[in-house]
């Protein structure tokens, strides 16, 4: 079954995309934190798709990182 939000776009999706390069400017984006040994890497995926995202969405206005840290501290194990 075909969703019709997204159509017959066949032609329109390019073949690679990197959106390093689409999005150069967007610092965070292609950056890889070190966890260490936190074993919060939930936290660190998710600040940091959420970084990459708010750059985009923003046009650049928001361009930095988000504390991994800040989202763990109530996280005692």
């Amino acid at each position: 079954m075909n969703d019709v939000a997204y159509g017959n776009h066949f032609g329109y999706i390019p073949r690679t995309f990197d959106t390093r390069k689409k999005w150069r400017h967007c610092k965070t984006i292609g950056e890889v934190r070190d966890q260490g040994h936190c074993g919060s890497c939930w936290a660190f995926g998710t600040s940091s798709a959420f970084v990459d995202r708010l750059c985009i969405a923003t046009d650049l206005d928001f361009n930095q990182l988000l504390s991994a840290e800040e989202i763990t501290f109530c996280c005692h194990t």
